[in-house]
């Protein structure tokens, strides 16, 4: 069988998020299928087509679908999975592929502070392909329920979960835990790092925490001004360092050493493959009881905890100190099993 999944980019150019999904996907399907993944941005292997650079879609976008349809036209697949509506968004006049719904658009949009037009053009691409989708996916049951709220007329028989496989580093012995939290997030409102740089500043002045303890940011974004601005005025500041884009080693380096992984999110978290990405490396996850986070937590055995907001201080103190965060080898051994995609 041949499947085409059209993505939004490829990992090497956007990292995390849909990327990483689709990349886990066609990896897990390699061997009972033959999967081509169309995407923007640089392509590195035969299973992969570019459409294009990343940067302005919105002025090619007709160069882009006519490469799409090239490339679909080619290929001639048996089905057509879309994960990204405005990169497929002409499939669906044609045929009725699959729809992976990784997100609300217009609640996504609203989060972000979209224009009144911008939220009327999300809402309108949204409802034409979910109307023409033939099935629709999910990485979580919460996201399926979220859809459900949203759309009550699309027939339940149409909806399926399915969750992430992912390709994880090759296995490794695991480093002993060391003296720092770690968050690795898209500096934006709806990540809510804010949330975690206050938080640390209340563990450090509550003495929560040991004097050695840092927390380590991970991520770019449009926030990040501010957000150092916030962690300048917090108790403890100095250990509040923000590293912005880092390599994957460091990235896997920091996961590997971390005591937790903090996920603040605010809004509108799908699944978190992030909380895997740690996980396989032995980290847990310190999660906020948003979206698909506590699913995931639970799918994982409760290797990680769960926290509100006003929690997350107590939270940081608790596995900073004598208990212990989960055996790391067994959360380890655990992501790979139920998540490791077929290589």
């Amino acid at each position: 069988m041949k499947i085409a999944i059209v993505s939004s980019t490829f990992p090497g150019s956007r990292p995390g998020g849909v990327p990483t999904y689709v990349e886990g996907l066609a990896t897990h399907l390699a061997h009972p299928a033959t999967p081509l993944v169309l995407a923007l941005g640089d392509a590195f292997s035969p299973n992969e087509v570019s459409l294009g650079p990343v940067e302005g879609f919105r002025y090619r976008a007709p160069i882009v679908w006519l490469r799409l349809f090239l490339a679909l036209i080619r290929f001639r697949p048996d089905v057509i999975e879309v994960h990204n509506a405005p990169v497929g968004l002409p499939l669906f006049l044609f045929c009725r592929p699959r729809y992976f719904f990784h997100g609300p658009a217009v609640l996504e949009a609203k989060v972000e502070g979209a224009s009144p037009w911008r939220l009327k053009v999300a809402g309108a691409i949204e409802a034409f392909v979910v109307r023409r989708s033939q099935r629709i996916v999910f990485a979580s049951k919460t996201f399926r329920d979220l859809f459900r709220q949203l759309y009550p007329a699309v027939s339940p028989d149409r909806l399926r979960v399915r969750y992430p496989r992912m390709v994880f580093p090759s296995a490794q012995p695991l480093a002993d835990k060391g003296r720092h939290f770690v968050c690795v997030r898209r500096l934006v409102a709806r990540t809510g790092v804010d949330l975690l740089i206050e938080a640390f500043g209340k563990a450090v002045a509550a003495r929560l925490l040991p004097p050695d303890i840092t927390l380590r940011i991970v991520g770019q974004g449009p926030e990040r001004t501010a957000l150092e601005s916030l962690a300048a005025m917090q108790p403890g500041a100095e250990r509040i360092i923000f590293e912005g884009r880092v390599s994957l080693e460091r990235r896997d380096e920091l996961f590997a050493t971390a005591i937790a992984q903090v996920v603040p999110t605010r809004e509108l978290e799908g699944f978190g493959l992030v909380v895997l990405e740690a996980g396989v490396l032995g980290c847990p996850s310190l999660v906020t009881p948003v979206g698909a986070l506590p699913e995931v937590i639970g799918l994982l055995d409760g290797y990680g905890l769960v926290a509100d907001r006003e929690d997350i201080p107590a939270a940081l103190g608790r596995l900073a100190g004598a208990e212990a965060a989960g055996d790391r080898a067994k959360l380890a051994e655990l992501v790979r099993r139920r998540f490791g995609a077929r290589c």
